[in-house]
């Protein structure tokens, strides 16, 4: 991994998205191992991904929210938690 990837990951605490097979063989595989391939694009799985990317997202804007407070002393516009 590289550095940047190190550091998404100590962060949001996921790194996505990893190739891990060229498209060609990616294809290829898929048709060896259908079942595996309708299990990894099942909805109830796919929404089970996009809600861990999307928590990870949020936990990143909080922490930045969090770091803009801590260096400025001020809060954002709009924020409610003064």
């Amino acid at each position: 991994m590289s550095a940047a990837q190190i550091e998404q990951y100590r962060l949001d605490g996921v790194l996505f998205p990893i190739p891990s097979l060229p498209a060609d063989e990616a294809a290829q595989a898929q048709l060896y191992f259908r079942w595996a391939y309708e299990l990894a694009t099942h909805p109830r799985i796919l929404a089970l991904s996009t809600d861990a990317a999307l928590a990870a997202q949020q936990a990143a804007a909080r922490r930045l929210l969090t770091a803009l407070r801590g260096a400025t002393g001020h809060y954002a516009a709009g924020d409610a938690s003064r």
